[in-house]
């Protein structure tokens, strides 16, 4: 852990003092050039701070230090919805950490969050707006709080006190405010970059973990990153397609202007953009993917990234053309493993923007289970609807209730071999079939999922 450092000023370009003793406000105040090398010192430090309470520490004795008082204290919002306190008192009384509750009128530093700007107390026996224990039985006869606020986002409390009478001056609340607004842009710079990194971990994780092949491009169509099953069913390495153009690497035949008008209808916001394609991968094994292309616009709107997923459908794209069972085509697809090359092989390209592949009536028992709160269903879940149609790219069902949300697993083939793919819900219509009301419900395929 590191230790709270003392903020020194330097006089001259090679010299170095001890830190200054500064008298109180009733001695004489310290000058402006004083306090302007504190917050200099403090400014530098927050460029690469240390952990957080040790950094609100250091802020709370710099204030304690230059304002003539002797105590200073910090308070912490926990995830438990309290306040935890920490005061440095003096050398005789040590360090004092305890959790207090959030009443304002129990509370100092809950007080400050609850008004949203610095308060002081000078007498607490005239303080009629909220009284504290704990500060009062440690010797703050003199009290300032100065909030750590960002909008509706809390981090907590700096405290400077004094058990003796001391006037606090307006240049000494300002100042002390001054410090809290450093303070506070640090902290909430350095827990975004945290939440940003966490997200793109996960990000990260989940994009090599998908079933489906994930491409990340910049706006002119070259590849930026690939995740393992795009290596696994082309065949490249991502080292071979990072920095290349994805129609360069993926060409589609007879339609040198797909990408083009792919990538102009991303830009202009109709996304995502779907069409089908046959791919040729680096072995000469030939694979028909589904593609769907969604952009990713910069601040100023502009086209900034665009994310191609693609999901193998080579199979259930022969069931549909050839009229053979579509748990038999996907028997064949689940027995042919990632990289080894399926049955047949060529199809048109065919561009599109919800679906346009023609789907055929296809009634069979279907298996399905829906994907609640985010948790991937057990097997267990799963339950058989009434097949509609199906496609390469999706397929559609009968249900007598709404779908129960907008992301299922579908279990196609025949047990042992089964193949597990997640589906987004695209469509709930209200229909009557067989003198019934029911649901039909579309799904688009996302990716395969592994049990």
């Amino acid at each position: 852990m590191n230790e709270p450092v003392s903020f020194e000023t330097s006089r001259g370009p090679t010299s170095r003092e001890a830190p200054t003793e500064f008298p109180s406000s009733g001695e004489g105040a310290p000058v402006p050039l004083e306090r302007q090398e504190a917050m200099l010192a403090l400014g530098r430090r927050a460029m690469d701070p240390p952990e957080e309470v040790v950094f609100l520490q250091e802020s709370a004795a710099m204030i304690a230090r230059l304002l003539g008082v002797e105590h200073s204290g910090v308070a912490q919002c926990t995830p438990e919805g309290q306040l935890l306190v920490c005061l440095a008192l003096n050398s005789q009384s040590g360090t004092v950490v305890e959790r207090v509750g959030t009443q304002s009128r129990r509370s100092l530093a809950a007080f400050a969050l609850e008004q949203g700007e610095p308060v002081i107390v000078e007498d607490w026996g005239r303080e009629v707006r909220l009284s504290d224990p704990l500060l009062q039985r440690h010797g703050f006869s003199v009290a300032l709080a100065v909030p750590l606020k960002a909008g509706q986002r809390r981090f907590g409390v700096l405290l400077a006190g004094s058990p003796r009478p001391v006037t606090l001056s307006d240049d000494d609340v300002l100042f002390a405010e001054n410090i809290s607004y450093l303070v506070t842009a640090t902290i909430a710079r350095r827990k975004t970059e945290e939440a940003l990194e966490l997200a793109r971990s996960f990000a990260d994780r989940l994009m090599q973990t998908l079933g489906a092949m994930v491409l990340v491009l910049d706006p002119k169509g070259r590849i930026l990153r690939v995740n393992r099953t795009c290596e696994r069913i082309t065949g490249f390495p991502a080292a071979d397609l990072e920095g290349r153009v994805i129609h360069e690497v993926f060409p589609v035949t007879n339609r040198p202007e797909l990408f083009t008008t792919v990538f102009r209808r991303v830009a202009s916001g109709s996304s995502p953009v779907e069409y089908e394609s046959a791919l040729v991968a680096k072995d000469g094994t030939q694979w028909y993917i589904a593609w769907s292309y969604s952009g990713v616009n910069a601040p100023d709107g502009s086209l900034e990234r665009v994310i191609a997923t693609g999901i193998d459908v080579t199979a259930l794209r022969q069931a549909t053309e050839t009229g053979d069972g579509g748990a038999e085509a996907v028997d064949a697809q689940a027995a042919s493993p990632a990289g080894k090359k399926p049955r047949g092989g060529t199809a048109e390209t065919l561009l599109r923007e919800r679906r346009h592949s023609p789907r055929r009536p296809y009634p069979y028992l279907q298996a399905i289970a829906y994907v609640l709160d985010g948790h991937l269903p057990a097997l267990t879940d799963f339950f058989q609807v009434e097949c509609h149609d199906i496609a390469g790219a999706g397929f559609s069902f009968l249900s007598s209730r709404p779908p129960q949300s907008d992301t299922l697993v579908v279990a196609l083939g025949r047990h042992p071999r089964l193949t597990h793919l997640s589906a987004r819900v695209i469509h709930a219509t209200r229909i009557e079939h067989r003198g019934k009301p029911m649901f039909l419900i579309g799904c688009a395929y996302l990716g395969r999922v592994r049990y």
